[in-house]
């Protein structure tokens, strides 16, 4: 999106301008809807905190874009469009990364707590299987002995 921004500023002509408009708004609707999609998969209220932030951040952030900065680039007005960057967009575009950081990395510690949690399963059900089998061989194996045995005590009854 910044590359865009950045684009839409020396844009020699309306037609450019308007261009890069539109492929800002599709950014920013892309992402909004991507942010909208990821609503079905919050788990948690830190993660609807997360989410919320990051929404009205982007909200914020595109705002900033689109109400503001667009109009002073279309009137080629550089010490505006210089103003609104260092004043507005900076803090915002900043603000709006370290939401989206600060979220990714929740993210990440649950994924990794999914993980840990998932190969103590595994782990745990890999030596309650080899347990099962062991047991199953000393039950197969004690009763495959005492029919041996039976086997032989009557064979030798029979004999004598």
């Amino acid at each position: 999106m910044r590359v865009n921004v950045d684009a839409h500023i020396p844009a020699a002509d309306a037609q450019a301008k308007a261009k890069v408009e539109k492929t800002l708004q599709e950014q920013f609707d892309k992402t909004a809807k991507l942010l909208k999609d990821y609503e079905r998969l919050v788990s948690d209220a830190e993660d609807r905190k997360l989410l919320d932030a990051d929404l009205a951040n982007m909200k914020a952030y595109a705002d900033s874009v689109m109400i503001r900065l667009i109009p002073l680039s279309r009137a080629n007005d550089a010490e505006a469009i210089r103003q609104e960057i260092a004043s507005e967009l900076v803090p915002i575009s900043l603000k709006t990364i370290a939401g989206f950081d600060e979220h990714v990395e929740f993210n990440r510690k649950i994924a990794e707590a999914t993980t840990q949690d998932a190969l103590t399963s595994a782990d745990r059900g890999l030596k309650i299987s080899l347990a099962t089998i062991v047991i199953a061989l000393l039950i197969v194996g004690t009763i495959g002995m005492m029919l041996a045995k039976e086997i032989r005590f009557r064979m030798n009854r029979f004999r004598d």
